[in-house]
């Protein structure tokens, strides 16, 4: 997917890129979102792919206090690009960012800061499904290719059965829904439930479809130091061929 087919839906667009973990399954002593890629560090890729693109009016980045100004220090001071505190989790994080967002703003682009590789054609794909009149939000999604097994309730590491895959997907990111929808659906869901992503706040909330949108293995998350590998080379390849924006 690397060029775009999908014209411009009718709508405003502003991206919301929760990057407050600790990435503590990367490395105790080094921020997996300050690891070079490409000469540049891992948060660089993930804004820069929303800010650049011509779609989106404005990017809401959502930080700790003790890593904000090292994020920053990458950056130009940019009217379209807003940096806020994060929550002590996802979903407060996203929630800042929802109340940050302006009101001419129909819908929201939210983004794993740790997905670096995320391509412009991937991108307009979300957005122009969640446009359509039949749903309310789209995500990136990669269909499961592994055998699936449930492990007994026992809990002894035991199989108790195989799973079909045929209708299973990973949920990655860029998520896009209609911004009040979102928005009700975070006051609708209970904070006590343990929720992974937006989608499955909408889902919980039963507030419409969300398309699922075919993505690829290269849009890989940033969760150990061999992911970071893997995505240089990535890059590398990319960089040979000469599609360093369209990975």
């Amino acid at each position: 997917m690397s060029k775009s087919s999908f014209q411009k839906p009718n709508g405003c667009f502003w991206a919301i890129i929760p990057a407050g973990g600790s990435g503590a399954r990367f490395s105790n002593s080094r921020n997996k979102l300050l690891a070079p890629l490409a000469s540049k560090p891992v948060i660089w890729h993930s804004i820069r792919a929303f800010l650049h693109h011509p779609w989106i009016s404005g990017v809401i980045v959502l930080t700790s206090e003790l890593s904000c100004a090292d994020y920053q220090s990458f950056f130009e001071a940019d009217s379209r690009l807003i940096w806020d505190r994060g929550g002590h989790e996802r979903r407060s994080s996203v929630w800042n960012g929802l109340l940050r967002v302006p009101p001419e703003a129909t819908h929201v682009v939210i983004h794993d800061a740790a997905r670096p590789l995320v391509s412009k054609a991937l991108i307009e794909h979300v957005i122009f499904e969640a446009c359509s009149e039949t749903n309310v939000g789209a995500i990136a999604a990669f269909p499961i290719t592994d055998t699936l097994k449930k492990e007994a309730l026992s809990s002894t590491g035991c199989i108790e059965k195989t799973i079909d895959r045929k209708i299973l997907w990973g949920a990655q990111t860029p998520q896009v829904f209609e911004t009040a929808i979102l928005k009700k659906a975070h006051q609708t869901v209970p904070h006590h439930l343990s929720v992974t992503d937006d989608a499955q706040l909408i889902e919980l909330a039963s507030l419409g479809d969300v398309k699922l949108c075919a993505s690829t293995s290269q849009n890989l998350k940033i969760t150990t130091e061999s992911d970071l590998l893997l995505a240089q080379a990535i890059w590398d390849l990319s960089a040979k061929k000469g599609l360093p924006d369209s990975i």
